[in-house]
């Protein structure tokens, strides 16, 4: 919903009618023309100085009225693994991947720029562990190393 001359011009509600999220007017000060794409992002005008906003849905609304940061994700294409596994991840920067096996032996390490191919053909069955680090956060996840059916 958008409301002109307002401190909060974009509210958000969930089905249920509950106000769940705004985002304040020092964003957008003026809103009209909204839309929502196939991708699920807001599309907002601001006629005031003639701008088009695109808001990520997904990532939430901030209080302090700034687009949020993407939020940091770390996931597999496939798990249990196989022979190999792309390993994705969204919202780090300047990031390092490592893998672990389960008795905490480093196997690799990386640059990490959002996409990894792990060739696990070559280690054995079992639980290892994927970390990906940069200088705001970090995140693992456990992946198994089965054999091909």
């Amino acid at each position: 919903m958008a409301r002109d001359n307002s401190d909060s011009p974009i509210l958000a509600y969930n089905s249920g009618g509950t106000l769940v999220g705004h985002i304040s007017g020092s964003l957008v000060s003026e809103a009209r023309g909204l839309a929502i794409d196939s991708s699920g992002h807001l599309w907002v005008s601001n006629p005031g100085n003639e701008t088009i906003y695109q808001i990520d849905l997904s990532t939430g609304f901030s209080e302090e009225g700034s687009i949020p940061e993407q939020p940091r994700m770390l996931s597999a294409d496939r798990n249990p693994v196989t022979a190999s596994v792309v390993i994705t991840g969204t919202g780090f920067s300047g990031a390092s991947l490592e893998i672990f096996d389960v008795f905490g032996r480093r196997l690799e390490s990386s640059p990490f720029t959002g996409t990894y191919l792990w060739n696990a053909s070559g280690v054995a069955h079992g639980i290892y562990f994927v970390r990906v680090s940069d200088a705001n956060e970090t995140r693992v996840l456990k992946l198994v190393r089965t054999s091909s059916r």
